[in-house]
């Protein structure tokens, strides 16, 4: 459920800085009127969803620092997991586990010259 959860608020991040990118590229022009009317409907949501009165205030720090973050470093992360072989994949969930149980993780770069 966590997951779903913070995926959703990423969504609509997303859908949020790409609306506003509209309005930004055609001010004054329909679609500007359009989207600039639906960016403040999913803002009225995640500002909705951060002030759910029933959360701990815990729950909801978290969801305001996720409200807050970089909504592209998700996908730019994603896309880079992808570029990477099955074998450096493996390792990455290694890592990530271990960052998710609390270790913390020494990353030395090795430059080998080709």
């Amino acid at each position: 459920m966590v997951s779903n959860f913070i995926t959703s608020i990423h969504h609509l991040r997303i859908a949020t800085e790409y609306m506003d990118d509209i309005v930004r590229q055609y001010p004054g022009s329909r679609s500007s009127v359009l989207f600039d009317n639906y960016s403040k409907k999913c803002k009225w949501i995640l500002r909705d969803i951060a002030t759910y009165p029933h959360f701990t205030d815990e729950i909801r720090d978290g969801i305001q620092s996720e409200i807050n973050s970089d909504p592209l470093t998700y996908r730019a992360i994603m896309e880079r997991i992808s570029l990477l072989t099955p074998d450096q994949r493996n390792l990455m969930e290694f890592v990530i586990d271990d960052l998710l149980n609390g270790k913390q993780i020494k990353i030395e770069v090795d430059e080998k010259k080709y």
